[in-house]
């Protein structure tokens, strides 16, 4: 190191001499052993009363450039870089009476300190000098920590140059950063941001990529500072562009590291003062930059690793399986974007301050993120308690994270809880787009993302945004206009004029639920037996559900009591099977009455059976196979019970049998097999009258 400095200084003409601050053309003298010696000594005593006396043996105009460097670079490279040791040359380059000797010592004192840390990280890496070599990088680390602090970033300095008050001249920053080029190619196998890290070398590898960077800023270019580094594809793209060092460890691929660029520069991410975007779950908390170190608790592997659906989604709408490492990049985007959006923008602030008291007062159904929600420790609404770290900025950086992984159905999801009366989502939503928008000047479009098969992400674009101040009033997505709105005291969000209804959304999933009843426009059902799932979508759509491990006789009825009824309704078997039931009542281990039993998939089957309330079913017709349904919406069912005749059609084919068993009135209603799932329209019974309230014996 201290070679190659002194080669660079022997190389510099004398206008460059001059600037350093040497008398170039009198320099006749050099350094004697006996001071050469005195300088030694005073490196390794440290004492701060000394730091005068080392800059007045070096700091000479009778001295050459290279007569100033090498002594300075023998002392340095020899000793710790300990406490003491940094207290004594922060006091010998910026105490009191440094200044005109500041230009002249840096160079020096910085080729000393890179030429010990390549001893200390040869040391490190054989497992020597303390601790398995722990002790050797935590002082590499330290060294480049305080150049970075206080010689790269002296003064006040700014995102592209240094500042000029702080006494350290381009000049000097230059052969400093040349120092480093020097540094990085002895060592490129520990410091390389591509290369695989060993444990524990993380923090000293950002620390030193910060040094070179930082000394380099406004002095050598980011495309000649990317060749030092050895920085290639993403790598590269982000810090020429944005001069954003990312670091993952090593360990993504270039497709996934791709992806998470993308991201990062379709938000105002792209726009601030990052100096690394750090994607790990190290915490690397001593780092020291001159601009923020923006964090995403997470380790890139080489192919998406989908999270677990339920996690991430609220119930309602049609869950996508977002890549879990996308998504925590996603989230440390919006943390940031949210923060300094919400300090700026005083509509969004007020809007998301809303929010969160909101929150404090709806519970769950308030939230756009079903994550937040999970991850806040969210007390019961009726303690009294709010969400303990329910900032307005968390919030909202759950729902920009929300659009940057799956902005469609993200919206779907607040028109659907809209469309159930909760706002508080949409509102949430609306102001995340406000805050992706922010940025030198508002967006008008915004690229967001879109999950798909295997957590594998895309993207879509918010187009034609429109503002009211800070506030977005409206925006297409593909064909669709929707435009911001007011009823009452409610935000509604109309799509192509009109406020959709929640069940004619792509996203839609209707929300089940084992506690009936359940009443849709025409019929109310209750549960009979076992543990069914039930639900009505809005436009009388009755959707039955069982679980796979249940009895076989899940099921539910409507109406009153009869001997004789009528039964009829459409019926589409979307998993396993089930069907009608009539003259039905409950049993010991099974609900007793006759079904018109229907089986789907590749050879659907029809059988009348009669059900005697112990889990036990007879055959009143042999099973007999059927066509597909001729209709999208399933099967024409009709079953009528008169004394001991049942009949019934399967889309005109008939069934008939007789009842060998003596079977009393009962109701009428729908059962499901394990695994199965019904949906039901048109359910209508000849029986109207509903039975007195009673609490249904359980199955």
């Amino acid at each position: 190191m201290g070679g190659y400095m002194l080669r660079q200084i022997r190389g510099i003409g004398v206008a460059a001499l001059a600037a350093l601050g040497f008398w170039a053309s009198s320099a006749s003298a050099e350094l004697t052993d006996s001071e050469k010696s005195q300088v030694k000594g005073l490196v390794q005593r440290a004492e701060a009363r000394s730091a005068s006396q080392l800059r007045s043996l070096v700091a000479r105009s009778d001295l050459t450039p290279a007569e100033v460097m090498q002594p300075l670079v023998d002392g340095f490279s020899e000793f710790a870089f300990d406490e003491q040791r940094e207290a004594f040359v922060e006091g010998l380059l910026f105490g009191s009476g440094s200044a005109a000797a500041r230009n002249l010592l840096t160079p020096g004192v910085v080729a000393g300190l890179l030429e010990r840390a390549d001893t200390l990280l040869g040391k490190a890496h054989k497992g020597l000098g303390g601790s398995g070599g722990a002790s050797a990088l935590d002082e590499a680390f330290r060294i480049h920590r305080f150049i970075d602090a206080k010689i790269a970033n002296a003064g006040v300095s700014s995102f592209d140059g240094h500042d000029a008050g702080a006494g350290i001249r381009d000049d000097a920053l230059r052969l400093v950063a040349l120092s480093y080029k020097d540094h990085f190619e002895k060592n490129r196998r520990f410091l390389r941001l591509g290369a695989k890290l060993r444990p524990g070398w993380m923090e000293l590898r950002v620390q030193a990529c910060l040094g070179l960077v930082e000394i380099s800023r406004g002095i050598f270019g980011r495309h000649q500072v990317s060749e030092w580094l050895a920085l290639d594809g993403s790598r590269r793209s982000l810090f020429e562009r944005h001069g954003v060092l990312l670091v993952d460890g090593g360990t993504a691929s270039e497709e996934r590291l791709a992806a998470a660029v993308k991201m990062f520069e379709s938000t105002p991410a792209r726009d601030t003062d990052v100096s690394v975007w750090l994607i790990s779950k190290s915490l690397l908390s001593q780092i020291s930059a001159q601009g923020r170190v923006l964090r995403a608790r997470t380790q890139l592997s080489r192919a998406p690793a989908p999270l677990i659906a339920s996690r991430f989604w609220a119930p309602g709408v049609a869950p996508s399986t977002p890549d879990r490492e996308l998504a925590e990049i996603a989230l440390s985007l919006g943390t940031l974007i949210s923060e300094l959006s919400l300090a700026r923008d005083g509509e969004l602030r007020l809007d998301a301050t809303a929010a969160v008291e909101r929150a404090r007062t709806e519970g769950a159904s308030a939230y756009l993120s079903h994550a937040f929600a999970r991850t806040a420790v969210f007390p019961p609404v009726t303690a009294g308690n709010g969400v303990p770290g329910a900032t307005p900025a968390a919030l909202i950086s759950y729902a920009v994270q929300m659009l940057l992984v799956d902005a469609p159905r993200s919206l779907d999801l607040a028109l659907i809880r809209a469309a159930a009366g909760f706002d508080a989502p949409l509102k949430q939503l609306l102001t995340a787009v406000g805050v992706l928008a922010t940025g030198r000047e508002k967006a008008k479009t915004l690229s967001l993302g879109s999950t798909g098969t295997g957590g594998i992400l895309s993207k879509v674009e918010f187009t034609e945004l429109t503002f009211d101040g800070d506030r977005v009033r409206s925006f297409r997505l593909g064909d669709d206009l929707y435009v911001v709105g007011k009823v009452k005291d409610r935000v509604i969000l109309r799509k192509n004029g009109e406020a959709p209804l929640a069940h004619e959304l792509a996203g839609f999933q209707l929300e089940t639920s084992e506690h009936g009843p359940w009443t849709s426009p025409s019929v109310a059902f209750e549960r009979l037996y076992g543990g069914p799932e039930a639900g009505v979508i809005g436009d009388g759509r009755f959707v039955l559900v069982a679980p796979a491990q249940a009895g076989g006789f899940d099921s539910v009825v409507a109406g009153g009591t009869a001997a004789d009824m009528k039964i009829s309704a459409q019926i589409q078997i979307d998993a396993g099977g089930g069907g009608l039931i009539a003259r039905t009542s409950v049993g010991p281990s099974s609900f007793a009455g006759v079904a018109l039993s229907l089986k789907g998939g590749d050879k659907p089957t029809a059988q009348l059976l009669h059900v005697d309330g112990k889990a036990r079913a007879f055959a009143v017709t042999a099973a007999m196979a059927i066509k597909p349904p001729k209709k999208s919406e399933g099967y024409r069912l009709t079953l009528k019970v008169k004394d001991d005749k049942v009949t019934a059609s399967v889309d005109g084919v008939k069934l008939k049998g007789k009842l060998e068993r003596r079977l009393s009135a009962g109701r009428a209603g729908l059962f499901v097999m394990p695994g199965g799932k019904l949906t039901v329209r048109k359910f209508k019974s000849s029986v109207k009258d509903t039975p007195k309230a009673a609490d249904t014996p359980e199955g």
